[in-house]
């Protein structure tokens, strides 16, 4: 009897041990492949949404690129900030002779960066004599012939009363931020 009994604990020592050294690590295995496969699965379900989606995707990074191309074409390139300056100046004169506009103050006050989007800035103030038309249309063509320039602060000095016909001088103070990208920061193609 004795023996049997410890037979039969014997044998369920081999079970509790067969399952602790086999069965469970065979259990958990399973459960691991089980969420390695759940990963490719879900791996493979994008890869085929892709794969169904590859026009949509294509037109949609077409479209990308030629807004892009138009965002980017609104900011001029130049090697260097001294060229752009040399190019900007001259223009911004142009602008206000066009409008009957005397320059009393053109000064280069700030160069920076924007990291972000590639973008390289100057910062100028400009002080213009005319009448209040000029100012006026000097700033709208401004801005409207050159779409890279942002204007920070504007000011205008006129008549002590306050009321400032068309035909009265003025004095136009703008400061103004000048936007191009840089040849050396150009950005690479996206994959």
């Amino acid at each position: 009897m004795a023996n049997e009994r410890i037979r039969k604990l014997l044998v369920l020592l081999a079970i509790l041990v067969g399952l602790r050294f086999v069965v469970l690590p065979w259990i958990e295995s399973q459960s691991a492949t089980r969420d390695e496969v759940s990963v490719l699965t879900k791996r493979l379900d994008r890869s085929q949404s892709l794969l169904a989606n590859e026009e949509l995707i294509k037109k949609t990074d077409q479209y990308l690129t030629n807004s892009l191309r138009g965002v980017r074409s609104r900011f001029p390139s130049h090697g260097s900030v001294d060229s752009f300056k040399l190019e900007m100046q001259p223009k911004i004169g142009e602008v206000a002779q066009l409008n009957g506009m005397t320059i009393n103050l053109f000064t280069w006050v700030l160069d920076g960066e924007v990291k972000d989007a590639g973008l390289r800035f100057v910062r100028t103030r400009v002080q213009l004599t005319g009448s209040l038309a000029q100012l006026a249309a000097f700033q709208g063509q401004l801005e409207g012939d050159m779409p890279n320039v942002f204007i920070r602060e504007i000011g205008i000095a006129g008549n002590s009363a306050g009321v400032m016909p068309g035909d009265v001088l003025g004095t136009l103070t703008l400061t103004a931020d000048l936007y191009f990208r840089s040849n050396a920061a150009a950005p690479t193609k996206r994959m």
